[in-house]
């Protein structure tokens, strides 16, 4: 996948779950709306530190010896 298209890609589904955070909200279901906030930054951590740990194993592999920034 290209950069365009894993860019459009992350935008349409946190676009998808803002709308749903809005619409509970609006709703007044405040707290199934912090449910679906908590969730989606507990799977974005969990994605980002996923993503970190490839991106430094492939580094690792191209430049042997090196060790990534902290």
């Amino acid at each position: 996948m290209d950069a365009a298209a894993m860019a459009a890609s992350v935008l349409g589904a946190a676009a998808d779950v803002v709308g749903r955070i809005i619409e509970l909200a609006g709703r007044g279901k405040v707290e199934q709306a912090q449910a679906v906030v908590d969730r989606f930054v507990a799977t974005t951590k969990t994605q980002l530190a996923t993503d970190r740990a490839e991106a430094d194993s492939e580094l690792r592999d191209r430049f042997p010896g090196s060790s990534p920034p902290r």
